[in-house]
């Protein structure tokens, strides 16, 4: 790689590697800007079903969601927990609807509890399984954007 991409794309060699794809890919739809008070987020706009890409369901949607954004957060800011007021924020950056987040928990076959941690000071972190179907959905929307372009 070279050019002003090397910067942008070496951040995401991390997950490139565990999902197995190009992280030039990972950097049209996971976006992790710059600086202390931005959040990261999702950008689904070039997924032919924009960000129902991510489920049929708001819930499916959040968790979804939520796992990529976890995942961005641990990997590229070394950040394991996050204030559950900041994953709000990236959930609506990412034009997902974060209301009623409770119940995405419930979701994905009720699924989606086993992949987050959450603790009594409103933080949340992604458990084991959380950053192993975490990567997986990173492989899993790589692959989407790649037919896509078929």
């Amino acid at each position: 790689m070279v050019g002003s991409n090397n910067s942008e794309t070496s951040k995401f060699d991390a997950i490139a590697r565990e999902s197995r794809t190009d992280p030039a890919v990972l950097t049209t739809f996971l976006k992790y800007p710059e600086g202390e008070d931005r959040v990261p987020y999702l950008w689904c706009a070039d997924f032919e079903d924009g960000t129902e890409v991510l489920g049929p369901h708001r819930e499916d949607r959040q968790v979804r969601a939520s796992l990529l954004l976890l995942l961005l957060w641990a990997r590229i800011g070394d950040k394991q927990e996050v204030e559950s007021s900041q994953l709000g924020t990236a959930l609506k950056t990412s034009s997902v609807n974060p209301e009623n987040r409770k119940n995405m928990y419930q979701a994905l076959d009720d699924d989606g509890d086993p992949y987050f941690s959450r603790n009594n000071q409103g933080k949340v972190s992604l458990t084991h399984a959380g950053e192993v179907a975490a990567v997986e959905e990173v492989s899993r929307l790589a692959e989407k954007l790649a037919d896509n372009d078929e």
